[in-house]
């Protein structure tokens, strides 16, 4: 048997209602900037990459990546890549709507909407 054994993890935990203010007032440069400050510190504690555990804050991905020279793991990435070499054709979501309406996000699927069918949760 074969022991697996998890890579230890460093979490920087944003204040949520400051990034919420952010939102609601449209200042997503702002809220970009505060990512990218939790990014450069995770980095500058040893991180190897950086993941961002929201959908809806992927807007301001660019602004993060510009400012760390480690990797950014994106979950839409990885989930197009499995997607397309398990070859699947329905998928379904699990996402708020609104996050569903992004610019980003649906030029993110776009190469692969000819190949899947997406059932969005509330569907």
């Amino acid at each position: 048997m074969v022991k697996i054994t998890p890579p230890p993890i460093l979490l920087n935990r944003v204040g949520f209602e400051q990034i919420v203010e952010y939102q609601k007032s449209g200042n997503w440069q702002k809220a970009g900037e505060v990512l990218a400050q939790a990014a450069r510190v995770l980095k500058n504690s040893g991180a190897d990459a950086i993941v961002l555990a929201t959908n809806k804050m992927h807007k301001v991905a660019p602004q993060i990546i510009e400012t760390t020279t480690i990797p950014f793991l994106n979950i839409i990435d990885a989930s197009n890549q499995a997607i397309l070499q398990r070859k699947l054709h329905k998928i379904g979501l699990l996402i708020q709507q609104t996050d569903c309406k992004l610019p980003f996000f649906d030029t993110a699927l776009l190469h692969i909407q000819a190949a899947a069918d997406f059932l969005f949760s509330g569907e």
